[in-house]
């Protein structure tokens, strides 16, 4: 059977540092969208923890899109695509009634068509020393 930590233990992994190395600004990169990007920074001059970088992911697609992102991200051959991952986080949404959620419009979430599972982040494969890191997100297992 599978076992489940404690809400205490969740918290106290949420707070411990992302990287062996301590970092204390990152930048993440969606894989399917290069120029879009998350900067993520420790809070207080600490290193980056875990939590600091689950929430600046939240916060950055939690954003309603504007006319000008729409037509900057959303392309014309994923347009369907989009739309029912609209339609279907607004039925699910947790934060308004459907219509209420609806009328607030597209957010940058709906970008990644439903694919909302946050699997991790990685660096990018063949560089050096890479300036960024790569948020990788899939279906829910």
């Amino acid at each position: 059977p599978q076992r489940y930590k404690s809400a205490d233990a969740v918290r106290s992994d949420l707070k411990k540092e992302a990287c062996s190395v301590p970092l204390y600004n990152m930048t993440i990169q969606i894989w399917k969208f290069p120029g879009l990007s998350i900067l993520v920074s420790g809070k207080n001059g600490k290193p980056i923890c875990c939590e600091d970088i689950l929430e600046a992911i939240f916060q950055f697609f939690d954003r309603v899109m504007m006319a000008d992102d729409r037509c900057d991200y959303m392309k014309d051959d994923r347009l369907e695509h989009y739309r029912r991952a609209f339609l279907q986080r607004c039925e699910d949404s947790w934060r308004a009634v459907p219509s209420a959620e609806k009328a607030k419009g597209y957010r940058f979430v709906d970008l990644l068509e439903g694919q909302t599972y946050f699997w991790g982040l990685r660096l990018p494969p063949g560089q050096e020393n890479p300036s960024y890191w790569v948020v990788d997100f899939g279906p829910c297992p």
